[in-house]
């Protein structure tokens, strides 16, 4: 992902804030705000404080805000932000990584880094580790003309990687030398860890920001007997729950969904250990969900495969639940921890939720339990199978496309929105590499989609297809470069050639469709335009039926495809009606 902030683009994988209903918390951002500004400083940023007061809904608030422009600073945004969270298998180019210990997730979290700017991490990055990594990585980085100041890591919750004091010092030695190497870092945690650093505690809310964000929540979350309780009463509330924002979360939505008083509410809190009580919110949703999105839970906790929006979306469909129902249960829980992409989502399942969910499992009539685990063997299988489409793509058109260091360059050019740089780069990564069919894509894909010159793009592109004429990916540019000059008919035999040679069926079907929409909304009362609607309206159709679960863009193309067909439906009303004002609309009568 890139955001704009003011003159400079920011790669960053930052997730999107937690919640909506932020509140107070204007002491630690102020300290945030110190640390950033103060770029010389090589102490790690340290975010430290005891589960349930919000230390990552703190982080993410702060860099959704800087992202966003609404933090005045006089530091320059760093060029790469990554965002890190622990989790206990992720993909890498080696195939499922099961990361075990301290030392394989505080390497993995380098690497992640580098995936910002590599599309492909070669074997050599996982035969290193320790400093060795972190020497290379600021090689590579450097190489590429990024300084410790351009980097930025934030590293979430990181007590659950070192669990012993010799882990807490590795850590701490690990840490110190990425913050004068590599980039800038900011950690999470729910210790006071054992290194120099920059500390920005986080405790309890103040009175009047718990009070605040109780009130905020009962409207939210429209708890009656909140909203018609008096200032003095909610204050007590707030009081006997330590002024933690997660209990005053787990009080009010107990509240909203009990119909309870305030005082039975807290009742049920407090006469409970923190396990009890989660338990006891687990139960509660427990019996408030449909025996599908159970399921789907006791899937999720079998599975080998990272949980994602992707994983989560191919056990809903082998369940037959909707995704969106799942969301809606997930959200109403304190089962698992979000961490929100816009896109797509990570998942991590609390420990105790996983065990919750293995005992309802483990009580299930023995068929049952089996046909849960062939599913999650089926979701697994799935995943590597798109795992290794996306994998083949990335080696076969990304790597191709930028072997040369010219390349390389124009791409971090390009990154860095110096596009007159990147298109000379670019220019010249060509001349040294004249028959690299992959570069001459990349280039066409440049001037097309981030210059919006079409017409500069066609060449290259037809040069990339002559070049390779079985590269589907040279064939698609070209196509949608050829839709977009309005040349139907050409367009629609590149992409029967994308199909040809590899491309999904779905995808060429879909984009013949959008190509119909978009003629006919240019020119409405066309005589062509009926037909055009008539035939993108089929093809979406096509589309939707062709897809496949394996392709890594499934869930974006049906999106893409629901969309389309929404437009040409409203498109094709309009036209009846006479709604849609064109240069060759009939005259009025």
């Amino acid at each position: 992902m890139a955001d704009a902030y003011g003159t400079s683009l920011v790669l960053h994988n930052v997730p999107v804030r937690q919640t909506s209903t932020f509140v107070g918390r204007k002491r630690e951002l102020e300290k945030l705000s110190e640390w950033f500004e103060q770029v010389e400083d090589y102490r790690t940023c340290l975010v430290f404080g005891d589960g349930g007061y919000g230390k990552t809904t703190l982080v993410l608030e702060f860099f959704n805000n800087l992202l966003e422009g609404g933090i005045d600073t006089k530091a320059t945004l760093p060029t790469v932000i990554s965002f890190y969270t622990a989790k206990r298998t992720r993909w890498s180019e080696e195939g499922l990584l099961h990361i075990k210990g301290m030392a394989d997730a505080m390497e993995d979290s380098v690497r992640e880094l580098m995936y910002c700017l590599e599309p492909v991490l070669g074997r050599e990055w996982y035969k290193i580790n320790g400093r060795a990594l972190i020497d290379k990585a600021t090689a590579e980085l450097r190489g590429q003309g990024f300084t410790r100041d351009d980097v930025l890591l934030i590293i979430d919750n990181t007590e659950t990687l070192a669990t012993s004091s010799a882990d807490a010092e590795e850590l701490a030695d690990f840490l110190a030398r990425v913050a004068r190497t590599v980039g800038r870092v900011v950690i999470t945690s729910r210790r006071r860890e054992m290194l120099a650093a920059f500390p920005v505690p986080v405790s309890q809310l103040s009175e009047s920001e718990a009070l605040a964000l109780m009130q905020q929540l009962g409207k939210v979350y429209g708890a009656t007997a909140i909203q018609q309780s008096g200032e003095p009463r909610l204050r007590r509330a707030c009081q006997q729950l330590m002024y933690k924002p997660l209990l005053i979360d787990t009080l009010v939505r107990y509240i909203a969904r009990s119909a309870t008083s305030v005082q039975e509410g807290l009742d049920q809190i407090l006469r409970k250990t923190n396990d009890q009580l989660l338990e006891f919110l687990y139960e509660d949703a427990w019996h408030r969900m449909t025996a599908a999105v159970q399921e789907v839970f006791m899937v999720l906790v079998v599975v080998d495969t990272p949980i994602d929006g992707r994983c989560v979306g191919d056990v809903c469909t082998e369940i037959g639940v909707h995704h969106a129902e799942f969301q809606a249960s997930l959200g109403e829980t304190y089962f698992a921890s979000i961490v929100d992409h816009g896109d797509t989502y990570d998942l991590e399942i609390v420990a105790l939720a996983k065990e919750f969910f293995r005992q309802k499992k483990r009580r299930l009539a023995p068929m049952e339990a089996e046909r849960l685990d062939k599913i999650a063997f089926r979701v697994d299988k799935l995943a590597t199978e798109r795992f290794e489409i996306a994998r083949n793509y990335r080696l076969d058109r990304v790597a191709e496309g930028f072997r040369s260091e010219f390349a390389k360059a124009a791409k971090i050019a390009t990154f860095k929105r110096d596009y007159k740089s990147a298109r000379e780069l670019f220019e010249l990564a060509m001349q040294e590499e004249p028959l690299n069919a992959a570069l001459r894509e990349r280039f066409a894909s440049f001037l097309f989609r981030t210059l919006n010159d079409p017409n500069a793009a066609l060449p290259f592109a037809k040069e990339a297809s002559e070049l390779d004429p079985t590269s589907p990916d040279a064939w698609l540019t070209l196509g949608l470069i050829q839709y977009k000059l309005g040349d139907l008919r050409s367009g629609d035999n590149c992409m029967e050639s994308a199909e040809k040679y590899g491309k999904a069926a779905s995808l060429c079907l879909l984009r013949k469709a959008i190509a119909r929409y978009h003629a006919a909304n240019r020119e409405p009362y066309a005589k062509a335009s009926p037909r055009y609607l008539k035939e993108a309206a089929a093809l979406v159709d096509l589309s939707q039926r062709a897809s496949s679960r394996k392709d890594f863009y499934h869930e974006k193309n049906q999106r893409e495809a629901e969309k389309y067909a929404a437009l040409i439906r409203t498109l094709t009303t309009k036209i009846g009606r006479r709604e849609v004002s064109s240069k060759n609309a009939p005259e009025g009568r």
